[in-house]
């Protein structure tokens, strides 16, 4: 072998052994795992509807190729899955379509307040248990715990109806029942709003006597919408013939149950009968049901409004989605990691009975 060879075959493996000591001080480097909170939070789920504009009916069968998605004016790409698949029942272990539920009870609608919940404890009492999560937002402006139990939800309407009734102003018990509908967006699984009345038609009553009435759709809608929830008033199919008179500020669509439009077609919500029929809607609505996915990295967990944008490539269909999503703080995710482990072990590990923290030192 010449020289020239020889150096020529040195240099190789001198750059060879150079890579190989290169790729091995990389892999020595330590990654930064992130905690699991902050891991499970860089995926952002946005809560969308999808129905047939023909049939009224939902869309069984949506794809992410039936639309695109734009955040903040530009595409992000994304993928659909359901939003019970994050709701697993811990007796089977199996993901299950179990909606949160908020009831509420406006605020002068409808006039017979009693008759309509007696209507609605009957109608709740012939349901089977079906593991919904459900409060109750009255028309004085209280909201009850969510629960799981619909033995406490019949229970609570009964104390609603035994209640007696209270002074509320009307902008007031709106504002509240719109931080009521807006604070379900973090409820995992589907959201659904049931209105024991007409919900947009707004009535003050003085001793019997409707004294102001209005309809006002926007407030609501917007805030369900936002949330992922869809609104669904019982007991208003009796008004339509004053809805359908109202049609430039809206749309409705369909022979029964009625779909609400607002101006620019996004959907205000449906009207409907009975709470029992309601009931049989919203689970049949869960077909239609999708969350859109979208991955963000750490610069993109920035904690502030993001806007969305989707826009249907195929026909016939309408698709409902928030105005825009919040994404979730990384500062905050990481500073509450920290605390976690403390406060597990507080848990696992509490104080004697008879520990007092503020014990009297003497």
């Amino acid at each position: 072998m010449n020289n020239k060879c020889w150096l020529q075959m040195t240099a190789v493996f001198i750059a060879m052994l150079g890579i190989f000591c290169c790729c091995a001080a990389a892999q020595a480097v330590p990654q930064k795992v992130e905690p699991e909170s902050v891991q499970q939070a860089q995926t952002v789920h946005i809560p969308i509807d999808a129905i047939n504009r023909e049939t009224l009916r939902p869309m069984k069968n949506l794809t992410a190729s039936d639309f695109s998605l734009d955040i903040d004016g530009k595409p992000r790409a994304f993928e659909l899955s359901r939003p019970w698949d994050r709701t697993v029942n811990a007796k089977t272990g199996q993901s299950e379509d179990r909606p949160n539920l908020l009831i509420i009870l406006p605020l002068g609608a409808p006039v017979d307040r009693q008759q309509v919940l007696d209507q609605a404890i009957q109608d709740l009492t012939k349901e089977p248990e079906s593991g919904w999560n459900i409060s109750i937002f009255d028309d004085t402006g209280n909201q009850t715990p969510y629960t799981r139990d619909l033995k406490t939800v019949i229970a609570e309407l009964k104390k609603i109806e035994n209640a007696n009734s209270m002074d509320v102003n009307l902008t007031d018990w709106r504002t509240a029942a719109v931080v009521a509908i807006s604070s379900m967006r973090d409820l995992p699984g589907r959201r659904a709003v049931m209105a024991l009345g007409d919900i947009f038609h707004q009535r003050v009553i003085d001793q019997g006597q409707i004294v102001y009435q209005n309809f006002e759709i926007e407030d609501i809608a917007i805030a369900a919408r936002n949330a992922g929830a869809m609104i669904y008033a019982t007991d208003s199919s009796q008004e339509i013939s004053l809805l359908r008179r109202l049609s430039s500020y809206y749309s409705l669509v369909g022979e029964g149950p009625w779909l609400l439009l607002t101006r620019d077609g996004h959907v205000a919500g449906w009207i409907t009968d009975s709470v029992s029929g309601t009931i049989d809607e919203i689970r049949r609505d869960g077909m239609g049901a999708y969350d859109v996915d979208v991955h963000l990295d750490l610069k993109q967990m920035d904690g502030q409004i993001h806007v969305i944008s989707i826009t249907p490539h195929r026909s016939g269909i309408i698709l409902n989605a928030p105005l825009y999503y919040i994404a979730p703080n990384l500062a905050q995710l990481r500073q509450m990691a920290t605390a976690f482990p403390a406060l597990r072990d507080a848990l696992k590990n509490p104080p004697p009975v008879g520990f007092s923290a503020f014990k009297m030192v003497t």
